[in-house]
C-alpha cells in the first residue's frame, strides 16, 4: 500500500475534529500549495525579500519531527503563526536537541520555513528552539522568530477575493478555507468583530453570519439575501431569520405569513395579528407588507405595496378565508384588484408577466406576507459587538419576534 499523503484532498487525515489546530495547519498548507497568489501573500509576510517566481518548487509537509534531511546550505525561517503576540517577551532563536513535532515545513531548497501554529495565546518556545540535527542548517546570531498574526494573513486572503484577483477553482478554494475558519476558528479572523471589518461589506457579512449562528445555536449560512439561520418557526412564519447589513444599518428580518398556508394560520389568530401590530410600535422595530406570489416552493413578484400596515392587516383578516390559488384566466382581474387596493402598483406587472404570464404555469398562489425588521445602526451594532453584547441582542430580538407571531422560542443552548 502506498504511503498516505496527508496533503492529498482525497486521503483521510487522522481522526481529528475539524476544530483541531492540526486540521487548520493542514488546510492552510493546502491553500498555499494550490493557490499561487495566496502563497505570494504568505511569502510577503514571512520573507518579503523573497519572490515565489524565483524560488524552486517547494515541498510541503505537516507533523514532522525532522526539519529536513541534509540537502546543503539553506536559509531557515521559523514562523510563529498565532492570534496574538507570544506570551513571552523573547524572540531570539537557539538550536536545541529537544524532541520536536513541527506543525509544518515548507522546503524550497534554498529556503526552509518551519511553522508553529497556535489558535490561542501561547508561548513561542517551540518556534524559537529548533532541533536542526542532521539538516546542515544553521541559526545565525541574533536571528528571531517571524511572527505572523492569523488576522493579518486572513485579511490578505480575503483581499484576494474582494479585489477579484483569483477566479475559478482557486477562488472556490479560498472561499472554502475562509468559511472553514469562520465556522471552526471564529476568533482568528479580521471579521471576529464588526469594528474590525473596516466597513467592507463582505467582511461585515462574514461577521454577521457568525453572530447569527451563535445567536440561534445553529449553523448559519450565506444566501443571496444575506446570512440566514433556521429558527423553530414554520407554522405561522418562514423558518429562516436573516441578519444583513444595509446602508449604515444592521437588520434582522423574519417573514410571517410567507406562504398561503402560513397566512391562513396567521390571519385567523387575533393574538398573533395584534402581536405583530404592537411590535411595529416598539423602538428599533418595523413591520412592512410583503405580498408576493408563489408556485410550488418558490416565491415570485414581490409587490411594492402602498398600504399602511393597519390597512394591510385588516384587509387580509377579512379576506383570508376565501383566498386560494388564482387560475390563469383570473390573473388580470386579480391583478386589477391588487392595484385597486394598493397592494401592488401597475409598474409591478412586468415582473408578474415574466414569472407567470410568459410561462406555462397555470396558477399563481397569493402569499399575503409580512416583513418583521429589527434595526441597529452600524455604529450601535459595532459597539454592542465590541462589548460582547451583539449576539445576546440578536438572540433576544429573534425571541421577541417569535413570541409576537406565536412560534416556539429558540433552543436553550443558543447564544
Amino acid at each position: 500500500m502506498p504511503e498516505r499523503d496527508p496533503l492529498n484532498f482525497f486521503s483521510p487525515y487522522e481522526r481529528l475534529p475539524p476544530g483541531h489546530e492540526n486540521q487548520l495547519t493542514r488546510a492552510l498548507l493546502l491553500v498555499l500549495r494550490m493557490s499561487p497568489l495566496a502563497h505570494v501573500e504568505w511569502l510577503r509576510l514571512i520573507a518579503p525579500e523573497r519572490a515565489l517566481s524565483t524560488l524552486p518548487e517547494p515541498s510541503f509537509s505537516t507533523q514532522r519531527r525532522a526539519v529536513r534531511a541534509d540537502a546543503g546550505p539553506a536559509e531557515l525561517v521559523s514562523v510563529f503563526l498565532a492570534p496574538e503576540k507570544p506570551l513571552s517577551g523573547e524572540s531570539g532563536m537557539v538550536e536545541s536537541d529537544r524532541g520536536q513535532v513541527l506543525d509544518a515545513v515548507i522546503d524550497y531548497g534554498e529556503l526552509v520555513t518551519v511553522i508553529e501554529n497556535k489558535v490561542f495565546e501561547a508561548d513561542d518556545l517551540q518556534a524559537r528552539q529548533i532541533n536542526l540535527s542532521g539538516t546542515g542548517l544553521q541559526i545565525f546570531d541574533g536571528q528571531s522568530v517571524v511572527l505572523v498574526l492569523w488576522r493579518d494573513l486572513l485579511e490578505r486572503l480575503i483581499a484576494l477575493r474582494e479585489r477579484a484577483l483569483v477566479a475559478g477553482a482557486e477562488a472556490a478554494l479560498l472561499d472554502d478555507f475562509l468559511t472553514y475558519v469562520e465556522d471552526y476558528f471564529p476568533d482568528l479572523g479580521p471579521f471576529r468583530a464588526l469594528s474590525l471589518c473596516a466597513g467592507v461589506r463582505s467582511r461585515i457579512e462574514r461577521r454577521l453570519r457568525q453572530v447569527l449562528g451563535e445567536a440561534t445555536g445553529t449553523e448559519a449560512e450565506g444566501s443571496p439575501s444575506g446570512p440566514r439561520a433556521a429558527t423553530p418557526a414554520g407554522t405561522v412564519a418562514g423558518r429562516d431569520a436573516y441578519l444583513t447589513a444595509a446602508d449604515d444599518h444592521v437588520r434582522l428580518a423574519l417573514y410571517p405569513a410567507d406562504t398561503l398556508g402560513q397566512a391562513f394560520e396567521f390571519y385567523r389568530r387575533a393574538d398573533v395579528v395584534e402581536g405583530v401590530r404592537a411590535l411595529d410600535g416598539e423602538e428599533g422595530w418595523s413591520v412592512k407588507p410583503n405580498f408576493h406570489f408563489g408556485h410550488t416552493q418558490r416565491g415570485f413578484c414581490w409587490t411594492t405595496s402602498e398600504l399602511a400596515l393597519d390597512e394591510y392587516l385588516r384587509l387580509w383578516v377579512e379576506r383570508i378565508e376565501s383566498e386560494s390559488s388564482v387560475s390563469r384566466e383570473e390573473w388580470d382581474g386579480y391583478w386589477g384588484w391588487l392595484v385597486e387596493k394598493g397592494i401592488a402598483r401597475p409598474e409591478d406587472r412586468p415582473e408578474f408577466d415574466r414569472n407567470f404570464t410568459e410561462t406555462a404555469r397555470k396558477t399563481a398562489t397569493p402569499r399575503p406576507g409580512l416583513c418583521i425588521f429589527r434595526h441597529w445602526s452600524l455604529a450601535e451594532a459595532e459597539a454592542l459587538d465590541s462589548r460582547g453584547e451583539l449576539v445576546p441582542a440578536v438572540r433576544e430580538a429573534i425571541e421577541e419576534a417569535l413570541r409576537a407571531v406565536g412560534e416556539p422560542g429558540l433552543p436553550d443552548d443558543g447564544g
